[in-house]
């Protein structure tokens, strides 16, 4: 079977279709109507060279990526739609390896969910992205992330995060960071951590902090201690 010859398969036909025998050629040159009247036993049967080989992104963007194998998802990564971004499953997250992650788009990044973050189990893929891409991501989704994870930015995304990313973070997170870190990537922005954030502070990295910066009574109150070392 060529190509043309697919080109010539009606929807409905598609679904009897035995996908995972067509050459990479030949999956390529599926239409989006095609693609979108997969079963999803057919789409998990995708191999990874005919998923890879999807350049068409109208085409793409009509598969339904939840049916992609978890093993698979990183041949597509690169492509998806925001659309699909939003729809990635627990699973397909956490097959995603550093190198995937690390090449995430901006708009990819700004689609990333709440629910999505905890199951990114890389620590070093967030690391690999761009400062662009760290700071495109909702607040939501930064406090959501793990502290493992959160604890690996380096000190240039951190500096990059934005006011609103910071109010969001978490105690955990902020015990993550290494003195070294907060000096470089937090000190600016001490006043925009909320104080259950705060709490978060340890003996090891409050140092970092120049707490003439803090905004006010309410977060110099949320301090105890051992963290000022009284």
């Amino acid at each position: 079977m060529v190509v043309d010859e697919l080109n010539g398969i009606s929807d409905k036909a598609m679904i009897g279709l035995p996908v995972k025998s067509l050459t990479v050629d030949q999956a390529a040159g599926l239409t989006a109507s095609q693609l979108s009247n997969l079963t999803s036993t057919q789409v998990a049967s995708l191999t990874k060279a005919q998923l890879a080989g999807f350049t068409d992104d109208d085409a793409l963007a009509a598969l339904n990526i939840t049916g992609v194998s978890a093993a698979n998802i990183g041949a597509l990564f690169d492509n998806l739609s925001t659309a699909q971004i939003t729809k990635l499953t627990s699973t397909q997250i956490g097959a995603l390896s550093a190198t995937q992650i690390g090449t995430m788009t901006e708009e990819q990044a700004a689609v990333l969910t709440a629910s999505q973050a905890p199951f990114f189990k890389s620590v070093t893929g967030f690391k690999t992205t761009s400062n662009a891409v760290v700071e495109n991501l909702d607040p939501k989704f930064i406090a959501a992330i793990p502290a493992k994870i959160f604890g690996g930015l380096t000190d240039a995304q951190l500096t990059a995060l934005t006011d609103t990313q910071v109010a969001a973070m978490s105690s955990s997170q902020l015990a993550s960071l290494t003195a070294t870190k907060v000096n470089a990537g937090l000190t600016a922005d001490i006043a925009s951590l909320t104080t259950a954030a705060l709490a978060g502070l340890t003996s090891a990295n409050i140092s970092a902090f120049d707490l003439d910066n803090l905004s006010g009574e309410g977060q110099f109150a949320a301090l105890t201690p051992a963290q000022i070392g009284w």
